[in-house]
């Protein structure tokens, strides 16, 4: 009798720590499904945020150009966004931006948004990822006496060596979030080091989409194309842009 007992009291032991373990899987399980669920709701507020942030920037500048007859100059990237300077597109109404970051051959510029100009919240100019949103514009419609005729940005759908398709040649300006990846971005506290056009760099390769519109290679380089996706899965980017049929 005490051996049966013995043997019923040793199973109910084993039972309890296999229904244990069970238990356990499922609950791991749950906390997993939990978090996944968490970042992804996350980054879809980030891409949100974005999106609201960039659809006000596009109507602040069509209210700019509405106004002075002009777009702004990009402000000055390596700049934080806590620094009194920072957002200030300077040579706006000249034609000559001075605080811009890059420049193709004095036909297009390149920087962070003109956050004083526009006279909006710089909170604006940083995307959800917290990194600037780049504002590239063709230099000569900074100037109301040179604003006519067509922009100088190309479009394109993927990395100008693949044989992609032109969008277009003629984009008066262009903003740009570098996504949750933030490749090529400013960030928003400012410069990752002594260069003024230093961004972050993720790895991505320089002939790749993402690699196109980070624009890394040397300033002298600079070759004002940018690449426009939507929903790939390898492309995080958001670019949106304007011809200057668009800002009359």
């Amino acid at each position: 009798m005490r051996k049966k007992l013995h043997m019923v009291a040793h199973l109910r032991a084993g039972y309890t720590i296999l229904e244990l373990a069970i238990v356990i899987t499922i609950v791991a399980l749950i906390i997993t499904m939990t978090i996944t669920v968490g970042i992804a709701r996350i980054e879809m507020q980030r891409a949100n945020t974005t999106d609201t942030r960039m659809t006000y920037l596009i109507k602040a500048l069509k209210a700019y150009v509405d106004v002075y007859g002009h777009l702004p100059c990009p402000a000055d990237g390596a700049l934080a966004t806590t620094d009194t300077n920072y957002g200030w597109g300077a040579g706006t109404g000249t034609g000559t931006c001075s605080a811009s970051n890059l420049q193709d051959s004095g036909t297009v510029v390149a920087g962070a948004i003109p956050v004083i100009n526009l006279g909006i919240d710089p909170l604006v100019s940083v995307d959800g990822w917290g990194n600037k949103i780049t504002y590239v514009v063709t230099e000569a419609l900074t100037n109301p006496k040179t604003f006519s005729g067509n922009g100088a940005i190309t479009i394109l759908n993927g990395y100008s060596g693949g044989g992609p398709v032109t969008y277009t040649t003629k984009a008066a300006y262009a903003i740009l979030s570098h996504g949750s990846n933030g490749h090529g971005a400013w960030r928003a506290k400012g410069g990752l080091g002594a260069g003024s056009n230093e961004r972050y760099d993720a790895g991505i390769a320089d002939a790749t989409d993402e690699g196109e519109n980070a624009h890394l290679e040397t300033p002298a380089s600079y070759d004002k194309e940018y690449v426009q996706k939507f929903f790939v899965s390898d492309f995080d980017d958001v670019l949106l842009y304007k011809t200057m049929s668009q800002l009359q």
